[in-house]
């Protein structure tokens, strides 16, 4: 693996990996754009706190945009493999379990997940279309889970599911500016929001509790 000798102000110059220092330019990256959001993320503020040039910094990633994205797609990789459901579960347990791990997560992130999720939707192209790739994976893991409890998922339910991913991504992000519920709460409210939303019939309903 290749190595580079990068300057530290004020510090004994050290030796680290291209890997290393670009995983660790990410992280800076990842806690500035936490703090100031897209618009506001500096490579001069990135540079300076990893204590190299900003030349070198575009030596790891040509451009400001590069940086951006991968940091974006990251979080939003991670978001989605948390919500990933768990096929042993039924598919109403697989719901609930989803929709606390997405609580969890933004609540655990909470700045940096509205910054980043709200920053990447008023930004280009490459990011609006990450962040809704990751939407459409999370309804596809639903449609998955109906589809598994032998409900159909036609156009319109689907666009329904789709819809619901959307809904719960709106007020998760509202709900952490504004915690007026607790988390179970939150989740509850939720999922029987959702299941009342989506039309099932009562056979359906029962068999998303069959597991």
């Amino acid at each position: 693996m290749s190595s580079i000798t990068d300057p530290v102000p004020g510090r004994a110059r050290g030796r680290m990996t291209r890997d290393a220092r670009r995983a660790q330019l990410l992280e800076l990256a990842t806690e500035l754009m936490i703090e100031r959001g897209v618009d506001g993320f500096s490579t001069n503020e990135l540079a300076r706190r990893a204590g190299i040039s900003n030349p070198l910094l575009f030596h790891y990633f040509p451009t400001r945009g590069d940086i951006v994205l991968e940091v974006v797609s990251a979080t939003i990789e991670e978001l989605v493999e948390q919500v990933r459901p768990n096929p042993e579960l039924s598919p109403i347990d697989q719901l609930t379990e989803g929709l606390t791990r997405y609580i969890t997560y933004v609540e655990r992130t909470r700045n940096g997940y509205l910054s980043l999720v709200r920053g990447a939707a008023a930004a280009d192209a490459d990011l609006r279309a990450v962040v809704d790739s990751s939407r459409t994976r999370i309804a596809r893991y639903f449609a998955d889970s109906l589809a598994a409890a032998g409900i159909e998922v036609d156009a319109a339910l689907s666009l329904l599911v789709r819809g619901a991913v959307a809904f719960v991504e709106e007020i998760a992000l509202h709900w952490v500016e504004s915690p007026q519920l607790g988390r179970e709460d939150l989740v509850g409210l939720l999922r029987e929001s959702l299941l009342r939303a989506l039309p099932f019939s009562a056979e359906q309903l029962e068999a998303l509790t069959a597991s």
